[in-house]
């Protein structure tokens, strides 16, 4: 994989999840991720971002040390799913979490810039 983000400090986008208009928000500053996510949610003691840690999700919002790094975005975003898919009851489907993954995935890779090289 190739990343053209290394140049740039700062990344947030929002992408629409496609469940009742839900929009899950990418941060790669910590402080801004917390600062939103604690406003948003109400929630003034959120558990600060671990210096250990790739990434983190609460509620919609996901922080990711390095945004390019794919395997901790689609960990966090498995998070979200799931959270997401029991809030509004939807039943525990493979199939669903499939789709909402790959949909997720690729708007976050367009949004991120990230592009993936096949080997010939």
């Amino acid at each position: 994989m190739t990343d053209k983000l290394t140049a740039k400090k700062y990344f947030h986008c929002k992408i629409p999840f496609g469940l009742n208009d839900r929009i899950v928000e990418v941060f790669s500053d910590s402080n801004e991720y917390l600062r939103i996510a604690k406003k948003t949610y109400n929630r003034p003691t959120l558990i600060p971002v671990s210096e250990d840690l790739l990434g983190q999700a609460f509620g919609l919002f996901v922080w990711l040390r390095d945004p390019c790094d794919v395997v901790t975005a689609v960990h966090e975003f498995i998070h979200v799913i799931d959270d997401t898919m029991k809030e509004l009851q939807i039943s525990n489907d493979t199939e669903v979490r499939a789709y909402l993954m790959n949909g997720l995935l690729r708007k976050y890779m367009k949004k991120a810039k990230i592009t993936v090289q096949h080997k010939k």
